[in-house]
This record gives structure tokens, C-alpha cells and sequence, in this order.
């Protein structure tokens, strides 16, 4: 199952907040060609959703979460980015 850890979420929830119509909305992962995008979307039926703190912050479809399952989305702090490691 795909994760996010926490340092990954508070990163995703303050990028929400600074989102013009900010209301609903969430970053939907997508899986093509081999890469993994993020964007700013609203969470649709069939979605798999990832809260924090009460609220959606990323959602997947089937087939994201599929290619995805193994993975864990964390904020590497050096860098100041989020990047995919396996899932502990």
C-alpha cells in the first residue's frame, strides 16, 4: 500500500493552503511512462485517499496505486523536495 510519511504530508498540506481554491482540492499522483507526477486535482470516485490530520491531501487511482504499492512518498529535508523510497 502506498504511504506518505509525516514530514511528507505537513510539506503536501502547506502547499495546499497556498492554492488558490484550495477548498477540495488535493494532489493526485499519476504513474506514466515510468514517471511519477503530482498534480493539483479533487478526489474522484474509485480514488484511494490519503488524509492527514483529517483532510485529503493526495489521492491515487487504481492504477497509480498499483505501480505505487511498494512506495513511500517522504520529504527529503537536504534537498527541500519530496522523493519516493520503498516502503518500510
Amino acid at each position: 500500500m502506498f504511504q506518505i510519511t509525516d514530514r511528507a504530508a505537513q510539506q503536501l498540506k502547506v502547499a495546499l493552503e497556498k492554492t488558490e481554491n484550495a477548498e477540495n482540492a488535493c494532489f493526485r499522483v499519476g504513474v506514466t511512462d515510468s514517471q511519477v507526477q503530482m498534480v493539483i486535482d479533487q478526489e474522484r470516485p474509485g480514488d484511494t485517499a490519503i488524509a492527514y490530520e483529517g483532510e485529503t491531501l493526495l489521492v491515487l487511482d487504481s492504477a497509480a496505486e498499483s505501480c505505487l504499492s511498494n512506495r513511500q512518498l517522504d520529504f527529503e529535508e537536504q534537498s527541500s523536495r519530496l522523493v519516493l523510497v520503498e516502503a518500510e
